[in-house]
């Protein structure tokens, strides 16, 4: 005869039974979801690293587009430095050389200056001799 302690035995045996049943139907649940995530993932990750190939050498390519334009603008601004460096060197003298005009032009004013009063005392004297001698 089956006793009382066999009988909760069964009892506590089918009850472990079906959690671990039950447990592993949500592991298998868990699991075939995870591997759908995980086959997205990698189908995305192929896609991405067949595109990877292209996308370096196009963005390589790119750089060294920019990198020689940017050396073509060195080179441009190296040039520009040239010709004002040579520019300022020839205003620097035109304006030594405009100085010195200046001077000259300062000095011959002077001198009309100086021509101006001696004929007007010329004249001054032609205009007492006149009325002197009469």
């Amino acid at each position: 005869m089956i006793t009382d302690a066999f009988m909760y035995f069964t009892v506590f045996a089918a009850g472990v039974a079906v959690i671990a049943l039950l447990g592993s139907l949500v592991f298998w649940l868990r699991a075939s979801r995870l591997t759908r995530v995980a086959a997205t993932a990698e189908t995305i990750t192929d896609v991405y690293t067949e595109a990877l190939p292209t996308r370096l050498a196009r963005l390589r390519a790119e750089l060294a587009e920019r990198e020689a334009a940017m050396e073509h603008v060195l080179w441009q601004l190296d040039r520009a430095d040239a010709r004002i460096g040579a520019t300022t060197t020839r205003l620097t003298a035109v304006r030594a050389r405009s100085d010195a005009a200046g001077q000259k032009i300062v000095g011959a004013k002077a001198n009309v200056d100086r021509a101006k009063q001696a004929l007007r005392l010329v004249l001054r004297a032609m205009e007492l001799r006149r009325a002197i001698l009469g």
